[in-house]
């Protein structure tokens, strides 16, 4: 029974493990993808110049500027994958003090396969969670860029994270 019990928990801690670390990554993947202009322009390219052009007559300032809207529409999804990644903490170390009562064996091998899940690739999920971020980024920084080039294009200049998505965008 007890060999019943460790095969659940060892498929449960595969599963939560490799969604933790999924969500630990994408905060990294972020980063990456606004630094690499190839995605960038995959993903502007995947969401047409018109269709961008179109949804971007209906962005509004919330809040105090463009540019807060910017930061909220690339981190408050970040922000989420991080409740989500302490909540997945929980239940592994409650899996692994579990496992402590199963013996050591068992304590073991959770936590050889908690440790293994964090070098698989991140999640897909996690990563259309930041493309998505990012198209909403798309479309702020188009509507402001029409609006009001000077502060659109110091606001992105100045933060490096910005440039290269900056760039892009100006040239639709």
């Amino acid at each position: 029974m007890l060999i019943v019990i460790e095969i659940a928990t060892a498929i449960t801690m595969l599963g939560l493990g490799l969604y933790f670390w999924s969500c630990v990554k994408a905060r990294k993947y972020l980063s990456q993808l606004l630094a690499d202009e190839s995605k960038l322009k995959q993903i502007i390219t995947i969401m047409g110049k018109d269709a961008i052009i179109r949804e971007a007559e209906t962005v509004q300032p919330s809040g105090s500027s463009f540019g807060e809207n910017i930061e909220v529409s690339l981190y408050s999804g970040i922000k989420a994958i991080d409740k989500t990644s302490n909540v997945l903490l929980v239940a592994v170390i409650s899996l692994v003090v579990a496992s402590y009562f199963m013996g050591s064996t068992y304590l073991i091998i959770n936590d050889c396969i908690a440790i293994a899940t964090y070098f698989f690739p991140i999640r897909e999920s996690a990563k259309n969670r930041v493309v998505t971020d990012v198209q909403s980024a798309v479309l702020i920084i188009y509507k402001w860029n029409t609006i009001d080039l000077k502060k659109c294009r110091k606001y992105c200049t100045e933060h490096d994270k910005l440039k290269i998505l900056y760039k892009l965008v100006n040239r639709l």
